[in-house]
This record gives C-alpha cells, structure tokens and sequence, in this order.
C-alpha cells in the first residue's frame, strides 16, 4: 500500500513541526523524535528544515532568512530546492503514514509572501491537511521569545498582524487544496489545544463522524454552575466522538470596564492530551492601554470567531447545541445566544443536523420557534448517545 501523506499547515509561533513529530509519535507508538527519525526514517519531513539547511548558521529564524537575505529569483530557487527534497523523501518512506509540515505563508517586515505552487501539493497527492491554529496570545510570545533567542531585533508581531497572518496561510491552503482537486480532501482548521486524539482519528478515516459542540460562552462564562455541566458535556462528546471545540481557541480574555481594560483568564480546553500547549497564553498582558485599540481589537477578533465556528461546521456531520436554552434563561433571556443562533442558522443552510442537549426542563412557550429549527432535545448523555450508535469513535 503506498504511503498516505499527512500535509500539516500553520504560521510560525503554532510549533508546526512540534505538534506533527508529536502526532507521528502516537501514530507510530514511539517515544522521542530520535526513535521516530531511527525506526521510521522518513516518516516526519519539514519543508522549513529542509530550507534552512542552506544556510550555514543552523538556528536560523526562517522569516528572517527568507525575506530578508536574498533577492527573489534566488530565495525561490532555496524553496524549490528544499521542496524537490521533501518529494524525494516522500518518495523513499515506507511507513503508512508520512506527515510533512510546511508554512505557505511568510511574514517579514509586514509584508506577506509565499513560493508554494500547485503542482507541488498535486505531486505529493496529500491523504488529509490540517491547518493548525492557536489563540494569538500563545503566538505572539513564542513568536517574540524566538526573535530574542535568535538574535533578530528588528522584529516583531503585533496581535493584529499574527490575526491577518493566520487568515492568509488559512486562506492559501484553501486555495490550494481546492485548485489541486486533491481527491475531494478537506483542509480541516484545528486547534492545537484540541486532544490529539481527535486529529489521529480523522487521518485514520477522514469520513468519520464529526460534532461541532456550540454552547454560550459570553453568558456562561463567569458562571462556575454552567461552566460545569458544559464542560461534563465537552468531555462526554470527546471521549465518545471526534468533535471540534469553540474553546480550542479563547482571544477575547479582556472586558473593557469604567474606561479601563481588564483581562481575565482564559477558559481552559481542559480534556486529555493536546496536540501542543505550553500555556503561554495563561497570562496575557497588555501592550496598549488605548481604549479604542481594545474596542477595535473586539470587533476584528468577534468576526474570526464567527467565520471559524461556520468552518468547525463546515467539517462536521452534526451539531450539538449544549444547554442553549437553560443557560440563558439563568440571565433572564430567551432563544439561543446571538453566536449560537447564527451557527444554528448556518448548520441549517447547510443542511447539518443539529440537535439540543440540556438536561433541564424547558418551558416551550418561552422560546417560539426554537425546537422547530432542530432535529432533537435530548435530556441527557445517554440519550444522545444511544440514537447516536454505530457512530461513535472506536
């Protein structure tokens, strides 16, 4: 059987070659990247590596090195050399599996570019792609650190250059995957704070069943009660099915509160092993105290949430809405909240189903026109769980 290719996407600061060593690991049952290299040569390759070995100083910072080193004849020429490397080396691994990791997008000096073309996804012919993607805080200290460890001081990446970066490597990759017609793959957005499991099941069977788990966040997040069963229920659909997770990423950490800004912690993933996460974002702190920034900030980071949760469902079977109802009626509200309304309302064009789990008693009559737009209220996990057999993970 010809060894299946795993394309793994993301800008710099996510730890691409980190979280792929790491899931090459588990799929292979080894240790350390040494017994990886030593047992399945072959079977983890890096594009940027392979760049960098162009270079006679080994730890270079490869933003740094492509945009502002060469002119542009001869940096693609370093890309396309290193690339034609990668084929060769795909072409002599042996395992079932080999996951390459390569950045589409670079960032120097504000300015995007990129070599990537066509014919080289065509050629390697990927089994699945995986766009990773982490909350901007994590990025933009890991980014920064490196810049210092690396001696690059005319550096640096704002959270709203790390936001506009990210859309444009997640955009590239679309753009890619759907010009090559690579065999009907999706290029799947994933958290790397979501379980590793999770990512490891989908390379198994790209077409199993997946869940987008959508539930109020804004409502619910100062609430210890509903934070609790919410995240009885997350843990309940992650070990029962592959899921995609809202709380994989959590950028809006800051209230704006009698003119000042006020950052509260992040809402933690909280289940199993990740694909990576240093909790670099644990601790966010402010690099403008300007109102409007943060104001501006709110806007430009509610929009992302918006167009990535429409992605998360866009990738899943199914949706389950997770105490929509209750949790508002705590606050003295009715319906769904406005961000899972407008998911409900996209998983219905789009024709997914979508269901209710809340195991408190619902008054109807307080929410007309609410249980018409779904395909079922459940009241509990097991429920669920049973009208779901034959889907659940092995």
């Amino acid at each position: 059987m010809p060894t299946k290719v795993v394309l793994f996407f993301g800008i710099a600061g996510v730890k691409l070659d980190e979280c792929a060593q790491k899931i090459a690991q588990r799929h292979f049952g080894v240790t350390s990247v040494q017994k990886l290299q030593e047992h399945f040569p072959y079977s983890f390759i890096s594009l940027d590596e392979e760049i960098k070995k162009s270079n006679p100083k080994k730890d270079v910072d490869i933003q740094h090195f492509l945009g502002g080193t060469y002119n542009l004849t001869r940096k693609r020429k370093i890309w396309e050399e290193a690339a034609a490397i990668v084929k060769k080396k795909i072409g002599q691994c042996d395992t079932d599996f080999c996951f390459v990791t390569i950045h589409l997008v670079y960032y120097y000096l504000n300015h995007y570019f990129s070599f990537i073309n066509t014919n080289f996804i065509k050629e390697i012919n990927p089994w699945v792609c995986f766009s990773l993607i982490d909350d901007i805080y994590a990025i933009e200290k890991r980014i920064n650190e490196d810049m210092l460890n690396k001696e690059v001081y005319n550096l640096s990446y704002s959270w709203e250059a790390i936001l506009s970066w990210r859309t444009a490597e997640m955009m590239t990759a679309d753009i890619l995957i759907n010009s090559c017609g690579a065999n009907g793959i999706l290029n799947y957005f994933i958290s790397t704070k979501q379980h590793i499991r999770t990512l490891l099941d989908i390379i198994k069977n790209p077409k199993c069943f997946k869940i987008y788990l959508s539930f109020p966040i804004t409502d619910t997040r100062y609430s210890e009660d509903l934070r609790k069963y919410i995240d009885e229920v997350r843990v309940f659909l992650h070990e029962n099915f592959v899921c995609f997770d809202p709380l994989g990423i959590d950028e809006i950490r800051f209230v704006i509160e009698d003119g000042t800004v006020k950052f509260i912690p992040r809402w933690p993933f909280g289940y199993g092993e990740s694909i990576y996460d240093d909790n670099k974002d644990k601790d966010v702190e402010s690099p403008n105290g300007n109102i409007n920034y943060y104001e501006k900030l709110i806007r430009i980071i509610s929009d992302h949430i918006i167009i990535r949760d429409y992605r998360y469902i866009d990738q899943s079977d199914c949706m389950v809405i997770c105490r929509g109802l209750s949790a508002r009626e705590k606050v003295g509200k009715v319906g769904f909240s406005s961000g899972v309304d407008k998911e409900l309302a996209y998983a219905i064009a789009t024709e997914k189903e979508a269901v209710l789990l809340d195991d408190n008693i619902i008054d109807k009559n307080k929410h007309i026109g609410v249980f018409d737009r779904i395909n079922a209220h459940y009241n509990d996990f097991q429920q669920l769980k049973n009208d779901f057999e034959g889907k659940i993970r092995e």
